[in-house]
């Protein structure tokens, strides 16, 4: 179907992402996380159609509790960007979320040198070493 002006109608998914875009701010505050919580099923099989929404997803399904759809919009939306390494880094996303991600490398290069020098980063691979054992197993 198509509308006198040209315009296609949204399928449920589509319409979804684009309330989501259009309110982001709000539907991640406070009371309004219940309406987000609603989007969320019907967001789920939509593209993520940007960088920055994917971020804005990832943050509203942490603030919520909900990993698994975080780690799924992230490996759907994420690319190699340094704002991509920044969201991993300042959400505490584990490294495993990088499992079959089309640019694991070089997310998983640019994470590594965020963490400073060698000594820092096999400081950090001690300590998170099951998670590291688990990410190079899952990639091979």
């Amino acid at each position: 179907r198509v509308y006198s002006d040209g315009t296609v109608p949204l399928d449920r998914d589509q319409f979804a992402m684009r309330v989501f875009q259009e309110h982001s701010e709000v539907l991640c505050e406070g009371k309004q996380r219940a309406w987000f919580e609603r989007l969320l099923p019907h967001m789920s099989n939509s593209r993520v159609p940007s960088i920055e929404v994917c971020c804005q997803l990832v943050r509203a399904c942490v603030a919520i509790g909900d990993a698994d759809s975080a780690h799924g919009f992230f490996r759907k939306g994420a690319d190699d960007s340094d704002t991509c390494v920044e969201l991993l880094a300042a959400l505490s996303l584990p490294l495993t979320v990088l499992k079959d991600h089309q640019h694991r490398g070089a997310l998983l290069r640019k994470v590594l040198q965020s963490w400073g020098t060698s000594s820092d980063i096999l400081a950090s691979l001690v300590q998170d070493r099951n998670r590291v054992r688990t990410l190079l197993q899952e990639s091979q």
